[in-house]
This record gives structure tokens, C-alpha cells and sequence, in this order.
């Protein structure tokens, strides 16, 4: 999240970070869900299916079960809205969808 968020604000007219503190919280709020809920449930499903963890069939459908979780709460908080923070793309939609793409690449 750093590195993205570095080159966001290279520019300084960027829209990927707002300039709103609400917005701004809101934003770094859904990049560490992206880190501490995503990432984690998707890696913990598709690493031991690829050979990078030890397989276990037991936490491996644990991590399947907390990947649903995530994506039915994502699904119900996008229903209404088309972007996680405000009315434009930010870097939060980016991290998620990254995250939610490489896990996505396996599973």
C-alpha cells in the first residue's frame, strides 16, 4: 500500500487520494482492510493450493469460508455505490481490486 500510495501523491492533483480528511481516513481505512482482510484470506486459500504452503484441508476451507465473508460484505457495500470512498475512483478501489485479482488468479 505504501509504494502505491507514494506514487499517488507524486502528483499533486491526484483524485486517488482525496484532500477531504473524512475521505482521506475513509481511503486508508479500506487499504488496510485490503492488507489485514483480504489479502490474508485470499493468500491463506490459494497458497497451499499452489504449492507455496503446506496444504490443510482444514484452514484452507477456513480461508474459503472468510474469503465469502469479505466479498458478501464488499458486494452489500457496493451495492449502492460505485466506489468505495466518495464519487470517484481512489486508491482504495485500486488496493482491493488488486488484491481481490491475485488472489483470484488461483482460486
Amino acid at each position: 500500500m505504501r509504494l502505491n500510495w507514494l506514487v499517488a501523491k507524486q502528483d499533486p492533483n491526484t483524485t486517488l487520494i482525496p484532500k477531504d480528511l473524512k475521505a482521506y481516513a475513509q481511503v486508508v481505512q479500506w487499504c488496510s482492510f485490503a492488507n489485514t482482510e483480504v489479502l490474508p484470506s485470499l493468500g491463506a486459500w490459494f497458497r497451499p493450493t499452489i504449492g507455496r504452503d503446506p496444504y490443510n484441508k482444514k484452514n484452507v476451507d477456513a480461508a474459503e469460508v472468510a474469503v465469502k465473508k469479505v466479498l458478501k460484505y464488499l458486494d452489500g457495500v457496493l451495492r449502492d455505490t460505485t466506489y468505495l470512498v466518495g464519487e470517484r475512483l481512489t486508491i482504495a478501489d485500486i488496493a482491493v481490486a488488486a488484491h481481490l485479482d491475485r488472489g483470484f488468479q488461483y482460486v
